[in-house]
Formats: C-alpha cells, structure tokens, sequence
C-alpha cells in the first residue's frame, strides 16, 4: 500500500472539511484505500461529516452573510422557502426554474431540481432540497 507524505495528509484533511469528498473520493485520488482516509482522519481529531451524500452543497454558505448574493438568497429563502430544522431538510420552490438554477449554482450544489404539482393551482412549481443538518442550523440561526 503506498504511503502518505505529511503534506498530501494535510491536503486530505483540508478537502474533507471543506465539504464534497468523500472517504472514497479521496482515496481513489490519493491511490490509498478509504479506511486509510477514515484512519487518518480520525487519528488527527477530524469530526466524521455524513458523506454519503450524492450530491453536492456547500453546506458552509450562509455561514457569514459576507455578499450581496448571499443576503439575497437567505431573504429569497425566508419568503419562498422552508427549512425543517428537525430533518435538517430545506427546501425552496418556484414557478421559475431559473431563478433555482441560479441558487443552486450559487449554493455549489448539482441536485436535479423536481416538479412539484400543486393542486388547485394553475402551474407546477419547480423544487429545490437540500438534506443538511448543518444548513438547516445555520439558515435557523441567522433568523435571530
């Protein structure tokens, strides 16, 4: 089995916490296997995040309300959106698909979106998902 240098440990490290690398990921990349990547990360202190997640989502963005785009997706999220801070599901939906398209690049995120129909209504509305404990946290904090 090959062996780490410090460095490519420390390039590990990185990625997994920036989010969007999976154990698997990372070990095809580095030519290890993904338990050598869980061992790594757990002898240096590295908290396990759910990485089964098959798509991705910048789960850190509404963090810091540090843009213009940010402040506007979390108003955007607030009047058309709805975040279930017990699942750590938030989702978002509109008539205009392209507005979503917009977000969801914004977000980092490469979930289809999916039609929703509304009963009662005259058009299908397009809908947005993302699964994220630590979003659905951040989006009910920044409410305060």
């Amino acid at each position: 089995m090959r062996k780490l240098s410090e460095q490519q440990k420390l390039d590990i490290i990185e990625k997994y916490k920036s989010g969007g690398h999976s154990h698997r990921t990372l070990g095809k990349e580095y030519g290890v296997d993904r338990s050598t990547i869980q061992d790594l990360l757990k002898r240096r202190g590295v908290k396990s995040m759910n990485t089964s997640r098959k798509y991705t989502i910048n789960e850190h963005y509404f963090d810091v309300i540090d843009t213009e785009e940010k402040a506007y997706w979390l108003g955007f999220l607030y009047a058309d959106g709805n975040n279930n801070e017990v699942d750590g599901v938030v989702t978002m939906g509109l008539i205009d698909k392209e507005i979503l398209e917009i977000f969801k690049w914004d977000i980092g995120s490469n979930k289809p979106l999916y039609l929703q129909n509304k009963h009662g209504k005259q058009k299908d509305i397009h809908v947005m998902s993302m699964c994220s404990k630590h979003l659905s946290k951040t989006l009910f904090l920044n409410t305060y």
